[in-house]
């Protein structure tokens, strides 16, 4: 995401509804057929990617930097410890 290029994703993995809510990228079932379907789905819209890539970026720059994310992590092991 970091890297502003759009994902690929197996479906059932925990990430895929986090891909498909934000448009950062495209879930594929977990077989050969369907991969080779997302990326044919990838091709077609390769005007669109751009704006999923974008969007990752933007997502890592506003909500999961490692100034914020470190902040959770200390808290929740705080409050773990204490």
């Amino acid at each position: 995401m970091m890297l502003g290029k759009p994902i690929v994703v197996a479906r059932g993995m925990g990430i895929d509804n986090f891909v498909e809510e934000n448009l950062i990228g495209f879930v594929s079932e977990y077989s050969i057929d369907d991969f080779r379907r997302t990326i044919e789905r990838i091709i077609q819209k390769r005007k669109e990617i751009i704006s999923y890539g974008l969007r990752g970026r933007k997502l890592c720059e506003e909500r999961y930097r490692w100034d914020l994310m470190s902040d959770r992590i200390i808290s929740h092991v705080r409050n773990i410890i204490f």
